[in-house]
């Protein structure tokens, strides 16, 4: 009879230490998720990015009155940019940071090019650089594998023009200030790194002696990138 009502209560337990088990286990797996969820969450801290890609100047070009200078500079627009941020988040949506990015497009007439003013010149090259710096305001919208950033601001616009032919050299510099606004999808790799694509633009205008109205140094720019971050 003792061993009959050993049994029972064995069998009776049984249930009761699986189902036990089984809440452990889904418990364990619920923590260990949780972990991973909360690892990659956004949080405060540094975010940084570096990438290029290409620019192409806008705004209208005055004519010069010589329809081989007009194709020769509507040509000028296209370019390359390197463009760098860095940020600090000190909320989870939203934060503060700099903008830093390097423009360079040019162009080299093949033969002969007429230029009012100078006449024709053989092996014309001339070029335009931009740099572009400043404090921006960020935003930013993440779950564990993708994120939405966006970031403007205001700054300080570096131009140059320079031309060359032969032997000859002349340069314009000008600074003038601008704002810069810039919408990125990023695919994030890991808690600290993720790759993505920006859309970017800088908007300004410079007086050039000799033109009736202000000249346009703004451009639109994509850019392929890496970030880092310390969060």
């Amino acid at each position: 009879m003792r061993t009959f009502f050993f049994f029972l209560c064995l069998l009776l337990l049984l249930p009761v230490n699986h189902l036990s088990a089984q809440k452990n286990i889904t418990r364990r797996q619920v923590e260990r998720v949780s972990d991973e969820h909360e690892a990659l969450s956004p949080r405060k801290g540094f975010r940084a990015t570096l990438g290029g890609g290409y620019a192409y100047r806008l705004g209208t070009m005055e004519k010069s009155g010589s329809k081989e200078l007009d194709d020769f500079t509507s040509g000028l627009r296209n370019g390359f940019n390197i463009d760098t941020e860095l940020q600090y988040f000190f909320q989870e949506n939203f934060g503060v940071g700099l903008n830093a990015n390097y423009i360079s497009q040019s162009k080299t007439a093949s033969g002969v090019l007429d230029i009012p003013g100078i006449g024709e010149t053989p092996n014309y090259k001339e070029s335009n650089r931009y740099i572009y710096v400043g404090p921006s305001f960020a935003m930013r919208f993440e779950n564990t594998e993708w994120g939405f950033h966006m970031s403007a601001g205001y700054g300080a616009i570096f131009f140059t023009n320079e031309g060359r032919a032969g032997s000859l050299k002349a340069s314009i510099d000008k600074t003038t200030f601008g704002s810069y606004i810039g919408v990125a999808g990023e695919r994030r790799l890991s808690r600290n790194m993720g790759i993505g694509l920006k859309v970017s633009a800088v908007a300004g205008t410079v007086k050039i002696e000799g033109f009736r109205e202000r000249m346009s140094v703004s451009n639109l720019f994509v850019t392929a990138f890496v970030s880092f971050r310390s969060n």
